[in-house]
């Protein structure tokens, strides 16, 4: 069971958090992390869904390519309980591809008033998955998680996205934050874009 201080841990009220974009109801932050020129990214919007519509989205690896950006394979690895390992080589433009095995809980909580808030974290295991690919960066920093909260009697979400991650290779630093903002617009699309049509 989650506690409340871990559930709502980041928040752009904390110490750090800069607004770096706001498009269509999502807001962007980053902030600097201690020890490294990689920024943490930060983003809050909501789906004209439910948290349960959104969690099923994020928990179907096997199709990420499909419907996620730039992911050109996505093979769920193995599942135990409420844990799952997959797979995934991304292809994004401009840099080599990108490869590197995640682990993923999904744990909720339920609040006082009966609402269920769901946690989906996910980091970096390469350890559990295929061996490095010739021609293929091994992404070896990522971190990060998803808070699905229901709005509206729970006929929406306000999701806040948090991720920490660095492509490895020779990308400067630079340029790898400024892809790591731009990217979260899209993603929240593409989730969007993978819910049911009757509960966008």
């Amino acid at each position: 069971m989650l506690t409340l201080a871990l559930l709502f841990a980041l928040a752009p009220a904390d110490e750090g958090w800069q607004e770096v974009a706001k498009a269509k109801g999502l807001v962007v932050y980053n902030r600097a992390r201690p020890g490294s020129e990689v920024r943490e990214v930060l983003a809050i919007g909501t789906f004209d869904a439910s948290p349960e519509h959104v969690h099923r989205v994020l928990d179907d690896n096997a199709h990420y390519q499909d419907f996620m950006p730039y992911t050109k394979v996505s093979r769920v690895l193995k599942r135990e309980g409420s844990t799952v390992w997959s797979y995934e080589r991304i292809n994004a433009p401009l840099v080599a591809e990108r490869d590197y095995t995640v682990k993923i809980t999904h744990r909720q909580l339920t609040r006082a008033d009966g609402s269920v808030v769901m946690h989906h974290a996910f980091t970096q295991s390469n350890a559990d998955g295929p061996a490095a690919v010739d021609g293929v960066v091994r992404i070896a920093v990522l971190d990060g998680r998803w808070e699905l909260e229901p709005l509206d009697g729970g006929t929406r979400t306000r999701a806040t996205y948090w991720v920490y991650t660095s492509p490895g290779g020779s990308v400067p630093t630079f340029l790898v934050n400024a892809a790591n903002t731009n990217a979260v617009p899209g993603l929240f699309d593409a989730v969007k874009g993978a819910l049911p049509s009757h509960a966008r």
